[in-house]
């Protein structure tokens, strides 16, 4: 089992149709060196391909699932060939560099595809938990594993629903599902998406299930491994996401998101292990429907913040972070800036009305503050270029007073 592993990349070479990279990597030895072998040269040849897509191309990280999908999963068909120039163990590591030689013209050409993909309409979503898969695949190690998911469901609901919510997205959850359906929707998750396009149907559902997207979520059970030498343990566990698109008739399996963990303590290796799984899951479904699928009701639009009782500037400058993630956030811009208030212009491509609800509460989520939004009367603005008179979409700014109170309960 490989624990660790770290690429440095030490030399890049462009030529007409194709790019070379000479690769460096390492990885903890557990299972022999033939296993760690392996393991390292094809993670190294994974970070040649987004060495190269990220680093080389600055191709933006929103697409980074959809690349994981069309270019990672099948990276053979873009690495032209590759050598070992140097390998040899080092104590518990296993070091290896490489040469890799990629497509680059064959990878271009895929990712202009996808930046220029169309997207498609939904609104309400349903999100169906399936239970916990035993092992890992081709693991071969179930007796590790215990058997527990790494998910908590409600928690994991709640927090796709605030996050949703922002975006003009309604999300429910599925009741108790029928045997028919469990074993329907277990079929669809053991496939892989070539045969899910070629014998599996959204049609399937139809009836069954109420909702224009649903969100389907698995996860493997927690698998534990002892590293002797460091008296510490490795957790692991994965989880698997389909969209069954009854809207638009399309089934899309998401890349397979897996956190690892390691550690002394159980307790908090557990915990630390469902929160790190539970935030993949949520923005690699989140950044997928934003990628995929029209904001409802989405037009940009200006609002103003007038913000009172901040009471030192980190508190401020981590709200102003939290605000720019909001994938639906182009910009946030300083305004004015006196003693305990501030305002901030912004433009968003979400309606004021569901920003104001995610103001209310999730902006202050785990803060020492709560915030207190209510918004205020339009008003007209001017257009400061030309850009802007010929879009009619930016055509007034909306304003919400935020006050800012601390040591006040969640349900402010």
């Amino acid at each position: 089992m490989i624990f660790l592993f770290t690429i440095v990349v030490v030399n890049s070479n462009v030529y007409a149709n194709t790019v070379t990279k000479t690769i460096s990597g390492q990885a903890v030895l557990t299972d022999g060196v033939e296993k760690a072998r392996k393991e390292s040269i094809n993670d190294a040849l994974g970070e040649a391909l987004n060495n190269y897509i990220y680093g080389d191309m600055a191709v933006n990280h929103k697409f980074e699932q959809q690349i994981d999908e069309i270019i990672l999963k099948n990276r053979n068909r873009y690495i032209k060939k590759f050598a070992i120039q140097n390998e040899h163990t080092l104590g518990e590591l296993y070091q290896i560099e490489l040469r890799v030689e990629l497509k680059s013209q064959l990878i271009e050409r895929d990712l202009k595809k996808i930046e220029k993909s169309e997207k498609l309409k939904v609104e309400n979503l349903l999100l169906v938990f399936m239970p916990s898969k035993t092992g890992f695949p081709g693991s071969g190690l179930e007796s590790n594993s215990h058997e527990t998911s790494a998910l908590n469901p409600p928690a994991l609901e709640r927090e796709l629903q605030q996050e949703l919510a922002v975006y003009g997205f309604t999300l429910s959850g599925a009741d108790a599902l029928t045997p028919e359906l469990k074993s329907m929707m277990s079929e669809l998750l053991d496939s892989d998406e070539s045969s899910a396009r070629q014998e599996l149907s959204s049609a399937w559902f139809k009836g069954m299930l109420v909702g224009d997207l649903i969100i389907v979520v698995r996860a493997s059970e927690i698998r534990e491994e002892r590293i002797v030498s460091l008296r510490k343990s490795f957790w692991q566990s994965q989880a698997e996401i389909i969209f069954i698109d009854m809207k638009n008739s399309a089934i899309t399996h998401l890349p397979v998101v897996e956190t690892k963990i390691v550690g002394d303590d159980y307790v908090v290796g557990m915990q630390r292990l469902t929160r790190e799984l539970s935030d993949k899951v949520c923005s690699y479904t989140i950044d997928r429907l934003l990628r995929d699928y029209v904001v409802p009701g989405g037009s940009e639009e200006r609002i103003e913040l007038e913000c009172l009782g901040f009471r030192q500037p980190a508190d401020f400058i981590i709200f102003k972070e939290r605000l720019k993630s909001l994938r639906t956030v182009k910009e946030v811009n300083l305004q004015e800036f006196a003693a305990g208030s501030l305002t901030l212009e912004m433009t968003t491509l979400t309606p004021a009305e569901l920003l104001g609800e995610w103001l209310n509460s999730a902006a202050a989520k785990d803060l020492n503050f709560r915030l207190h939004a209510t918004l205020l009367p339009a008003l007209a603005t001017i257009p400061a270029d030309q850009s802007a008179i010929n879009n009619p979409a930016v055509v007034s700014s909306r304003r919400y007073l935020v006050q800012v109170v601390y040591g006040a309960p969640d349900s402010l």
